[in-house]
Protein backbone atom coordinates (compact mmCIF):
# COMPACT_ATOMS: atom_id res chain seq x y z
CA UNK A 1 0.00 0.00 0.00
CA UNK A 2 1.03 3.30 -0.80
CA UNK A 3 1.47 6.08 2.10
CA UNK A 4 2.48 9.27 1.55
CA UNK A 5 6.08 9.50 2.52
CA UNK A 6 4.51 12.91 4.65
CA UNK A 7 2.51 10.55 6.46
CA UNK A 8 3.96 7.33 6.23
CA UNK A 9 6.41 7.61 9.14
CA UNK A 10 3.48 8.13 12.01
CA UNK A 11 1.37 5.69 10.73
CA UNK A 12 4.18 3.09 10.66
CA UNK A 13 4.92 4.34 14.16
CA UNK A 14 1.66 3.66 14.82
CA UNK A 15 1.00 0.22 13.51
CA UNK A 16 3.80 -0.95 15.56
CA UNK A 17 2.35 0.17 18.36
CA UNK A 18 -0.65 -1.39 17.72
CA UNK A 19 0.56 -4.99 16.85
CA UNK A 20 2.82 -4.72 19.80
CA UNK A 21 0.06 -4.44 21.89
CA UNK A 22 -1.76 -7.15 20.55
CA UNK A 23 1.21 -9.53 20.72
CA UNK A 24 0.72 -9.24 24.70
CA UNK A 25 -0.82 -11.39 27.26
CA UNK A 26 -3.67 -8.57 28.33
CA UNK A 27 -7.16 -9.18 28.14
CA UNK A 28 -8.85 -10.33 24.34
CA UNK A 29 -10.85 -6.96 24.17
CA UNK A 30 -8.11 -4.83 25.34
CA UNK A 31 -5.97 -6.21 22.56
CA UNK A 32 -8.82 -5.45 20.05
CA UNK A 33 -9.42 -1.90 21.78
CA UNK A 34 -5.87 -1.22 20.10
CA UNK A 35 -6.22 -2.93 17.05
CA UNK A 36 -8.48 -0.27 16.27
CA UNK A 37 -5.86 2.11 16.10
CA UNK A 38 -5.04 0.43 12.39
CA UNK A 39 -8.39 1.62 10.78
CA UNK A 40 -8.05 4.84 13.14
CA UNK A 41 -4.94 5.56 11.69
CA UNK A 42 -6.05 5.24 7.60
CA UNK A 43 -8.57 7.16 8.35
CA UNK A 44 -6.17 9.85 9.88
CA UNK A 45 -3.97 9.30 6.86
CA UNK A 46 -7.81 9.33 4.39
CA UNK A 47 -8.50 12.52 5.57
CA UNK A 48 -5.17 14.23 4.63
CA UNK A 49 -4.52 12.08 1.13
CA UNK A 50 -7.68 9.95 0.21
CA UNK A 51 -6.86 6.92 -2.43
CA UNK A 52 -9.42 4.32 -3.66
CA UNK A 53 -6.53 1.76 -1.74
CA UNK A 54 -6.48 3.34 1.40
CA UNK A 55 -10.08 3.44 1.91
CA UNK A 56 -10.71 -0.39 0.77
CA UNK A 57 -8.01 -1.03 3.49
CA UNK A 58 -10.25 1.29 6.24
CA UNK A 59 -13.26 -0.43 5.65
CA UNK A 60 -11.34 -3.77 5.51
CA UNK A 61 -9.98 -3.03 9.07
CA UNK A 62 -13.03 -1.51 10.35
CA UNK A 63 -14.86 -4.95 9.15
CA UNK A 64 -12.52 -7.11 11.32
CA UNK A 65 -12.60 -5.01 14.39
CA UNK A 66 -16.53 -5.10 14.18
CA UNK A 67 -16.48 -8.69 13.47
CA UNK A 68 -14.54 -9.43 16.54
CA UNK A 69 -16.19 -7.44 18.46
CA UNK A 70 -19.80 -8.86 17.72
CA UNK A 71 -18.38 -12.35 18.35
CA UNK A 72 -17.16 -11.08 22.12
CA UNK A 73 -20.37 -9.71 22.99
CA UNK A 74 -22.42 -12.71 21.74
CA UNK A 75 -19.77 -15.28 23.56
CA UNK A 76 -20.21 -12.30 26.38
CA UNK A 77 -23.98 -12.80 26.29
CA UNK A 78 -23.58 -17.05 25.63
CA UNK A 79 -25.75 -16.80 22.63
CA UNK A 80 -23.93 -18.98 19.67
CA UNK A 81 -22.23 -20.68 22.03
CA UNK A 82 -20.53 -23.11 19.72
CA UNK A 83 -18.93 -20.12 17.96
CA UNK A 84 -15.56 -18.63 19.99
CA UNK A 85 -12.61 -17.02 18.83
CA UNK A 86 -9.98 -19.11 18.64
CA UNK A 87 -6.20 -19.02 19.74
CA UNK A 88 -5.85 -19.66 15.67
CA UNK A 89 -7.73 -16.59 15.05
CA UNK A 90 -5.97 -14.14 17.25
CA UNK A 91 -2.41 -15.05 15.97
CA UNK A 92 -3.55 -14.82 12.29
CA UNK A 93 -5.36 -11.36 13.22
CA UNK A 94 -1.30 -10.60 14.75
CA UNK A 95 0.35 -12.27 11.89
CA UNK A 96 -1.83 -10.23 8.93
CA UNK A 97 -1.46 -7.14 11.02
CA UNK A 98 2.32 -7.60 11.02
CA UNK A 99 2.44 -8.49 7.03
CA UNK A 100 0.22 -5.32 6.30
CA UNK A 101 2.84 -3.21 8.13
CA UNK A 102 5.44 -4.75 5.99
CA UNK A 103 3.93 -3.75 2.87
CA UNK A 104 3.34 -0.25 4.23
CA UNK A 105 6.69 0.27 4.81
CA UNK A 106 7.58 -1.88 1.42
CA UNK A 107 4.68 0.38 -0.40
CA UNK A 108 3.22 -2.84 -2.02
CA UNK A 109 -0.11 -3.42 -2.84
CA UNK A 110 -1.67 -5.20 0.31
CA UNK A 111 -5.18 -6.44 -1.82
CA UNK A 112 -3.73 -10.25 -0.58
CA UNK A 113 -3.59 -9.40 3.09
CA UNK A 114 -7.27 -7.95 3.10
CA UNK A 115 -8.29 -10.71 1.31
CA UNK A 116 -7.23 -13.02 3.95
CA UNK A 117 -8.64 -10.08 6.76
CA UNK A 118 -11.90 -10.39 4.73
CA UNK A 119 -12.07 -14.37 5.37
CA UNK A 120 -10.66 -14.02 8.68
CA UNK A 121 -13.80 -11.42 9.54
CA UNK A 122 -16.13 -14.04 8.10
CA UNK A 123 -14.80 -16.83 10.51
CA UNK A 124 -16.44 -15.07 13.17
CA UNK A 125 -19.55 -15.54 12.00
CA UNK A 126 -21.95 -18.95 12.66
CA UNK A 127 -21.70 -19.66 8.84
CA UNK A 128 -17.88 -18.30 8.46
CA UNK A 129 -17.03 -20.57 11.40
CA UNK A 130 -19.01 -23.39 10.20
CA UNK A 131 -16.46 -23.11 7.32
CA UNK A 132 -13.51 -22.79 9.05
CA UNK A 133 -14.00 -25.73 11.53
CA UNK A 134 -14.67 -27.94 7.60
CA UNK A 135 -11.70 -27.05 6.64
CA UNK A 136 -13.06 -24.46 3.80
CA UNK A 137 -12.24 -21.41 4.71
CA UNK A 138 -8.95 -20.57 5.19
CA UNK A 139 -7.22 -17.92 7.57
Amino acid sequence: MKIPENLKGHAVKEFRLAIAKLKEQIPFDERLYYYSALFGEIYRVMNIECTPELVFLHHVLNTVHSAFQARLQAMTRNAERPVTLEDSMIEALVSLSESLLDRMVADQDSTDICLRLVNLAYATSGNGYYLYKKGELTL
